[in-house]
């Protein structure tokens, strides 16, 4: 592709308000969130999308949204929430729950939840029995809040589920073993 090449969308689809905030993918179907839910999207054939359910709340604006096999975690605000998708037709809520500080990010694995928090916390929720999510331990940034912008700025974790990377702002890269204290 050279400077003067421009891609050209094949199809496109609206969303709520024609505003999407985020997406991910999964085999033939993609999960975008917008400020009222989100919406799953059958990509099969590309050229001829088609919105084959949505889930809506009413509340605040859902951020990220991650998957494992049967369920979407996503936040909201001071909320996570989770959502059955076992059946792609019809999604439904799992749980809602509040917790004590906004959260600006999310990654899941194995059943735990960690988050990032506008406090540069990273806590942890074991929510493998999502009806009754367990807080486990919490991660203080060392990075410096610096004119009210988060040290933390990014979490990832590993194929594995072993290792989670954390952007720590001035503090750098740190990487904590998981695999074998999840959550702690």
């Amino acid at each position: 592709m050279s400077e003067d090449d421009q891609l050209e969308a094949v199809s496109s689809l609206a969303i709520w308000e024609r505003y999407c905030n985020g997406m991910t993918v999964s085999n033939d179907l993609l999960y975008a969130n917008s400020n009222r839910g989100f919406v799953i999207v059958d990509i099969s054939d590309p050229e001829d999308m088609a919105i084959i359910a949505r889930w809506a709340q009413d509340r605040y604006r859902i951020e990220s949204i991650f998957l494992d096999e049967e369920k979407v975690y996503m936040f909201s605000g001071l909320n996570i929430i989770i959502v059955d998708i076992s059946d792609p037709t019809e999604p439904f809520l799992v749980t809602d729950f509040r917790i004590d500080q906004f959260i600006n990010d999310l990654v899941y694995v194995n059943g735990i939840v960690y988050l990032i928090t506008r406090d540069n916390r990273m806590p942890a929720w074991d929510v493998s029995d999502p009806e009754s999510p367990v807080r486990l331990g919490i991660i203080q940034s060392r990075g410096q809040i610096v004119n009210d912008q988060l040290s933390m700025r990014d979490i990832e974790i590993d194929e594995t589920g072993e290792f989670l990377y954390m952007a720590d702002g001035v503090a750098g890269l740190r990487i904590f073993d998981i695999g074998t204290n999840p959550g702690q």
